[in-house]
């Protein structure tokens, strides 16, 4: 009895021998890259909070464009915005602006990401203000504060093949549909 313990000890210990050695072949081919700040990215939401609402054409939607652009261009110096008139179901004209990052953009298979940095006109979630436009933290701002922090993470590991766009998406809602 005593030979056949002494056996599957021996056995055992080589098994864990083979799993330490695969182990440690797989950790060093894993690559380090900067760790998300979550902190950071809370800080680009509150930034854009305090603008106010950022409805289509409002005070809050062009600071916080401005905003946006001069951080993304302190990341890359590719930062491209595409404007475009529009007229929305009320009547009134307005500008949309895309804001887009482009990081290594002369790699092919690219990787694009996007989130809408504007915020809703009207929080017809809401139980009380209905009518009121919303300060969109969770909408719009949180997918910008990721983006943006992502964008500078990317500063730090050059050599990759990301777009980050932020597109105003709710003044794509508000755009009048002729039939």
């Amino acid at each position: 009895a005593l030979v056949l313990f002494l056996a599957t000890l021996s056995c055992n210990n080589e098994s864990a021998e083979k799993k330490d050695t695969t182990t440690k072949k797989i950790s060093k081919n894993i690559k380090s890259y900067p760790d998300f700040n979550e902190d950071s990215a809370y800080s680009f939401i509150n930034t854009q909070v305090n603008f106010g609402s950022r409805v289509i054409s409002s005070a809050g939607w062009e600071k916080c464009g401005l905003w946006i652009e001069k951080k993304l261009l302190q990341y890359t110096d590719d930062v491209t915005l595409q404007r475009s008139p529009i007229t929305t179901y009320d009547g009134k004209n307005h500008t949309l602006k895309n804001i887009i990052a482009s990081f290594s953009p002369k790699k092919n298979n690219r990787i694009a990401l996007f989130a809408h940095w504007d915020s809703r006109h009207i929080a017809d979630q809401d139980t009380k203000n209905k009518t009121s436009p919303i300060l969109g933290a969770n909408d719009g701002g949180s997918g910008v504060g990721v983006l943006i922090e992502l964008a500078r993470l990317f500063k730090k590991n050059r050599g990759n093949n990301i777009i980050i766009g932020f597109v105003p998406t709710m003044g794509l809602s508000l755009i009048h549909i002729s039939e």
